[in-house]
């Protein structure tokens, strides 16, 4: 039996054995994490959920506890959540801190994105912007479509030009051939006029002779400039390719004109949409913009308490590093600093682990010595001590013994 001081005291030393009985418990469920088989995306992520190739040290884990705990009366049971036990430590209270900021951070951002769909949703609703935007779309596609067909105009028209024949080549060509032709011709007429002079020289006289070399001459002369082969052909050709060449450039005219007029209309009904969309977003601007801003204010908090713990931490790391990078990059070089970190830290947590178990299976045993000494009312009520010290604080019971009859009352009308 205890009275009210002594049941103090007992609870105390209870608190202090259940403290050292649960970290106890802690340490035989807390498998340390194996970072050497985190690829590198894995390591781009936060620490706060485990990655798909996660591993663990488990050989190595359970070898430390069988050489620590042999005959000792613990039970050996992995933490129902193994992964992020050691943001629990000391070490990574600063980074456990970004949890809640990130949180806030995606509560912020899943606002943002709701306010653009209710603003979505009020210019797909608006009669008067889907007139004007669907306008737009309408003749910016038949201007598509009139482009294409200039393209392809434009490019028979390119083809028939080519395939005309430049008049500077025709010119050049048709001096060419008569220079030649009139060479023949006189030619031909020399060698009539002495054939002629040669064989009659006696039957004609030399008028006559004359004359026959002169009608001989305009034969030839004649024969010479006989029109070519193909060249009445060629003129037809020249005419109806002139024909399609006007035709083609009317077309691209009307074309030019259709497109400007239409592009005109366009501007306007453009700008109608415009007008009307800043309409209809102006009452959604100041919300989504003081969001915006709160969300810059967390990011810069999270930045900034990760430049803490990296720089307290991370002998390699430049203090301020962080702050000089946008968020999304800064956050994910952070990232791979903390997973660097978190390597070595559970290989020194390994280290050290067996020695841990040791000091707390033996502050247990110390606590559970004290309380085995001062017990007052046996081990099977040890649990029930906070229920007792209650009943005596409120001056229902002046000891351990009233306060044990009124909790075996309460139990079992309880049961009742």
């Amino acid at each position: 039996m205890a009275n009210l001081e002594e049941m103090r005291e007992f609870t105390r030393h209870w608190r202090a054995f259940c403290t050292e009985d649960e970290h106890l418990s802690n340490l035989c469920g807390r498998v340390p994490v194996d970072t050497a088989k985190l690829t590198e995306s894995d390591r781009g992520y936060d620490l706060f959920s485990a990655p798909e190739s996660v591993a663990y040290c488990d050989e190595t884990f359970a070898s430390v506890l069988t050489g620590v705990l042999t005959g000792a009366n613990v039970s050996v049971t992995p933490a129902n959540s193994l992964w992020g036990w050691w943001l629990e430590e000391e070490d990574w209270h600063i980074y456990a801190s970004t949890k809640e900021m990130l949180a806030e951070r995606a509560r912020k951002l899943d606002a943002v994105a709701a306010i653009d769909a209710e603003r979505r949703e009020a210019i797909d609703a608006d009669d008067a912007y889907r007139e004007a935007a669907g306008a737009v779309e309408t003749y910016r596609a038949s201007n598509a479509e009139d482009a294409a067909m200039r393209v392809d105009l434009a490019r028979r028209l390119e083809n028939l030009a080519d395939a005309a024949e430049p008049p500077a080549k025709r010119r050049k060509g048709s001096t060419s051939s008569l220079v030649r032709r009139l060479a023949v011709a006189a030619a031909v007429m020399l060698a009539c006029g002495a054939a002629l002079w040669s064989l009659a020289p006696d039957a004609l006289d030399a008028p006559t002779r004359i004359v026959l070399t002169v009608l001989v001459a305009l034969a030839c002369v004649m024969v010479a400039l006989r029109v070519p082969q193909g060249f009445v052909a060629a003129v037809r050709r020249r005419s109806k390719l002139a024909d399609e060449q006007d035709r083609l450039k009317r077309t691209l005219a009307d074309i030019d004109a259709r497109v400007a007029l239409r592009t005109e209309e366009l501007e306007a009904r453009a700008q109608e949409a415009d007008d009307r969309k800043t309409e209809l977003e102006n009452p959604f601007l100041a919300p989504r913009a003081n969001l915006i801003e709160e969300c810059v204010h967390i990011e810069r908090d999270i930045i900034d308490a990760l430049d803490a713990d990296l720089a307290k931490r991370d002998t390699a790391y430049t203090a301020g590093m962080l702050a000089e990078l946008p968020f999304d990059e800064a956050y994910r070089a952070a990232q791979e600093c903390e997973w660097a970190l978190l390597s070595s830290w559970m290989g020194e947590y390994l280290v050290r682990l067996s020695h841990e178990i040791e000091h707390a299976l033996n502050a247990r045993a110390s606590e559970e010595v004290w309380l085995e000494s001062h017990d007052p009312f046996g081990k099977r009520w040890w649990d029930r001590a906070e229920d007792i010290l209650a009943l005596m604080e409120r001056g229902d019971a002046a000891d351990t013994a009233r306060a044990l009859e009124l909790l075996a009352k309460a139990d079992a009308d309880g049961e009742a």
